[in-house]
């Protein structure tokens, strides 16, 4: 084929596969119905995936073979030195006095996402349960149980949201040294090396307290794959330390499952492809390190319970998806694939199974299976939170060749996530912001302890709370006995029927709920009044949060009404529950034909009452 041809061919090959990820799956709309922007708007991601993976494997057969022996980390063109350990720490603070910030100074009461992590903390402090089996949690048991035994440690000391916030630093912390150190133990220019490290650590920044969104999460599995390939020799006819691969293994599979599910899956199946692939070119004693898997997954199947490995499940139910959209975000990241994955492909296809013996290669297919986490949620955040390792293979390229072609991408990435994803991620937080800095919006969001309707509260032997409610509420429920847990304290991850049906099926028929009155009006005129649902409030609020989030001129064209479980548990609670009393914010409903606690019980309505406005 002569070069004319390749290059027309792959141009139709990057045509091909933009038209795949951002057209063709609307002809292939979910079916089942799903909390997912992209069942909404009739978007199949899974379709975007296959696309993307196919253009790039075609791609790889298109390019001709070289005799090249490295694409990226080219340990020939690597230069000493290591990121500045002042540098690591400046960025230490600055991360914690985003954090502090974010705060309005000495966190007292819960804020962003610390209101899902924190909450589980105590529920597993205070109240004995267990994650996985007693109630939901997504991530990996690290991030709750650090938190969890630091709140433990320090009770009567300090608040509990102020040792969240320093564990929340003390990971972030570690995770920009891990990135440090990662950086360093690559072949690397030394000024790739600590650009990557200081433009990369900026754009991570962010003031959501969330433990999932801390650096180590996602520094920890590419630090761990190059700590496993330091016991793979690089000649192959060298014998391999099989005893300290298989150990290495089993612990880098481990470390994963302690943090998150769905690296570690991607983390199993790259290894099991390498290491099968070592076993054909070099002999079958590269075989052995894949059992250290059964090993860590029987052993933190008898720490955490089976339940661990049913959550991962969750991850490939479709649920909080967005349609990929040609973002900034996007661009650079598909930009950084065309550059880096292709010549992996060819590598392989001219070496064969051999290639697997280069970090490069497993570096590639580890970063090709979170295709689908950053055409998940494809906001910028997330797009660079699976995305970062092809880009960081991607920017070595384009420093070898052209300077001023890597100086615009270079500058393509700092605009999409420096600038873009900063805006983006500031519109998003500033209205939950605003009261934590204004003092006068603190103080009058504030709600008293004991809430001033206990006396209400007071009535009832236990009360049932399907929906969020204020923290004071619920501490004094825990307090004085009448704290029903269930499997999920709220919905956010409550992705599709199944979830629902659980959701609903940890109501108790003998148990009256607390509900906010605010949260039932809707329900109460789609479901009691049977109003026909005006969805263009819905629709405009929606397509002004997603231009923000994706920094990009979407249209909202909803295809299926949402999926949305608040509504659907209120019309079960409208169903099956009446009426009793108002409690402040909140209504208390007793469930039908059943006898309460309540002394209002026995004048309560048959028919449900509208909720005050």
């Amino acid at each position: 084929m002569t070069p004319s041809a390749r290059r027309w061919l792959a141009a139709a090959a990057v045509l091909a596969g933009a038209a795949g990820v951002f057209w063709l799956p609307y002809f292939f709309p979910p079916s089942l119905p799903t909390r997912s922007e992209s069942y909404t708007l009739g978007f199949d991601n899974r379709v975007a995936v296959l696309a993307l993976v196919l253009a790039l494997g075609l791609l790889g057969w298109l390019r001709p073979r070289s005799g090249g022996a490295s694409v990226f980390f080219e340990a020939k063109r690597a230069e000493p030195g290591r990121v500045p350990l002042l540098l690591c720490l400046a960025l230490a603070v600055l991360y914690a006095l985003i954090d502090w910030a974010a705060n309005g100074g000495l966190p007292l009461q819960q804020y962003g996402e610390s209101a899902y992590t924190l909450p589980r903390v105590e529920y597993f402090v205070d109240l004995g349960l267990h994650p996985y089996r007693d109630f939901e949690f997504a991530y990996g048991p690290l991030l709750l149980f650090f938190p969890a035994l630091c709140v433990k440690a320090l009770h009567g000391l300090v608040p509990p949201p102020a040792v969240y916030t320093g564990c929340h630093i003390v990971l972030n912390t570690a995770g920009l040294f891990l990135f440090a150190r990662t950086l360093d133990a690559l072949p690397l220019r030394r000024n790739l090396r600590i650009g990557a490290f200081l433009l990369m650590a900026l754009a991570w920044s962010n003031p959501t307290l969330g433990m999932q969104y801390t650096v180590l999460r996602w520094i920890l599995p590419f630090a761990l794959l190059v700590w496993v390939y330091r016991r793979v020799p690089e000649s192959a006819s060298a014998p391999p330390d099989v005893k300290s691969l298989a150990l290495r293994t089993a612990g880098a599979i481990f470390a994963m499952l302690l943090v998150s599910p769905e690296y570690s899956v991607v983390m199993s199946v790259a290894f099991a492809v390498l290491f099968a692939s070592l076993a054909l070119a070099r002999g079958r004693a590269y075989a052995v390190p894949m059992l250290g898997w059964p090993v860590s997954v029987g052993l933190f199947a008898a720490l955490a319970g089976p339940e661990y490995f049913q959550s991962i499940l969750g991850f490939s139910s479709g649920g909080m998806l967005f349609p990929v959209f040609p973002t900034p975000a996007i661009l650079v990241y598909f930009t950084a694939l065309i550059v880096a994955v292709p010549p992996i492909i060819e590598r392989v296809r001219r070496e064969g199974p051999g290639a697997a013996g280069s970090l490069e290669t497993g570096w590639t297919l580890f970063a090709v299976g979170l295709i689908p986490g950053a055409l998940g949620r494809c906001d910028s955040g997330h797009v660079l939170m699976y995305g970062w390792p092809i880009m960081l293979a991607a920017a070595d390229v384009l420093l070898r060749g052209s300077s001023s072609l890597a100086r615009a991408w270079i500058g393509a990435w700092a605009l999409a996530f420096l600038v873009a994803g900063q805006i983006s991620l500031y519109v998003m937080y500033e209205p939950i912001m605003r009261p934590i800095w204004d003092a006068s919006l603190r103080e009058a969001s504030a709600t008293p302890y004991p809430p001033p309707f206990a006396n209400v509260l007071d009535r009832y032997d236990r009360l049932q709370t399907p929906f969020i409610v204020d923290t004071a509420t619920e501490r004094y429920l825990r307090e004085h006995g009448k704290f029903v847990p269930e499997y999920y304290r709220d919905l956010v991850d409550v992705m599709n029927e199944k979830d629902l049906r659980r959701k609903i099926g940890d109501l108790r028929p003998d148990c009256p709920v607390l509900v906010p009155s605010s949260t039932m009006q809707i329900p109460y005129e789609l479901y009691v009044k049977k109003y026909t649902p005006d969805w263009s409030a819905y629709k405009e609020e929606n397509r002004r949060f997603y231009r923000w989030l994706l920094m990009f001129p979407l249209s909202y064209e909803m295809k299926k009404e949402p999926f949305l479980p608040t509504n659907l548990v209120a019309a079960h609670i409208f169903k099956h529950y009446d009426f009793a009393e108002q409690a402040g914010a909140y209504l208390i409903l007793t469930p039908k034909n059943h006898s309460s606690s309540s002394p209002a019980s026995s004048s309560s309505p048959s028919t449900p009452v509208e909720p005050p406005r």
